[in-house]
C-alpha cells in the first residue's frame, strides 16, 4: 500500500478541471458549436476522464458528477472561452505549460485511487493512464475527430507513464510518503511534456520501427 495520501487543496483541482474544460471549449468554438455544444465539451474535456475512471474502473460515481461546485467551474470556463477566444489562443505555450502539470497531477492521484481500491500495480498504472488522457480522448472522439493520443506525437502518453511509474516504485517500493513522492514524479512529467513540446520530440509510428529492425536484419545477412 501507499505510504500516505497525495491531496491537493479544492481550488487546485477545481482550477485544473477550469482549465482542461478550456481546452474543450476552444475546440468547440472553432469548429463552430452553440453555446450548449462549447459547454458539452468544455463539461467531456474537464469531466471525462474523471467519470471513466471512477465510474468503469473505481465503481463509484464520479466526484466531479456529485459536487456542484465542478459544474460552476466548467460553466465558468465555457463563458470564459466564448468572450476572450481570441486572448487564449495567442497563450498556447502557457496552456501546454498548465497542462502538463495537470497530466502529472491527474495521473498520480488517479493511480494513487486505483491502489487504494486494491487493484494491482498494473491495472493502477493503466487507471492512473485514463484518469490523466482520456478527457482529451473524448473530446475528440465526441468531435469526430481523429484522436490526437493515438497518432504519433509530441510525448504525452509516454510523458504520464514515466510520471505514473516512478511514483509507484517511490511511494510503495521506496516506502515514501506520497505527498513527497509525487513531487519527483510531477516534475518528471512536466519536464518531459514541455521538453518534447520546445524541441519537438516526437513518437514514430510502429511501422517505422518494424521496418527498420527487418531493415537492420537484411543488411546484416
Amino acid at each position: 500500500m501507499i505510504q500516505g495520501q497525495f491531496e491537493l487543496p479544492f481550488v487546485f483541482q477545481a482550477f485544473a478541471v477550469f482549465l482542461l474544460a478550456i481546452t474543450g471549449a476552444t475546440l468547440a468554438i472553432e469548429k463552430k458549436y452553440d453555446f450548449s455544444g462549447v459547454f458539452v465539451l468544455a463539461f467531456i474535456a474537464g469531466a471525462g476522464g474523471s467519470i471513466i475512471r471512477d465510474g468503469i474502473f473505481l465503481n463509484r460515481i464520479p466526484v466531479l458528477v456529485t459536487q456542484w461546485e465542478y459544474l460552476v467551474v466548467i460553466i465558468l470556463a465555457s463563458i470564459v472561452t466564448v468572450i476572450f477566444i481570441n486572448y487564449i489562443k495567442r497563450i498556447t505555450t502557457v496552456f501546454v505549460a498548465i497542462d502538463a502539470l495537470g497530466l502529472g497531477i491527474y495521473g498520480i492521484i488517479s493511480a494513487q485511487m486505483a491502489i487504494n481500491s486494491n487493484l494491482n500495480i498494473l491495472v493502477a498504472i493503466l487507471v492512473g493512464l485514463v484518469g490523466a488522457v482520456s478527457g482529451g480522448f473524448l473530446r475528440d472522439i465526441f468531435t469526430n475527430t481523429e484522436p490526437l493520443l493515438l497518432k504519433p506525437g509530441q510525448y504525452y502518453i509516454i510523458a504520464s507513464l514515466a510520471g505514473i511509474v516512478l511514483f509507484i516504485l517511490l511511494s510503495i517500493y521506496a516506502g515514501i510518503h506520497a505527498q513527497t513522492a509525487a513531487i519527483p514524479a510531477i516534475v518528471l512529467v512536466f519536464a518531459l511534456r514541455m521538453l518534447s513540446y520546445v524541441f519537438n520530440w516526437r513518437t514514430a509510428p510502429a511501422i517505422n520501427i518494424s521496418q527498420k529492425i527487418f531493415k537492420n536484419r537484411d543488411e546484416s545477412k
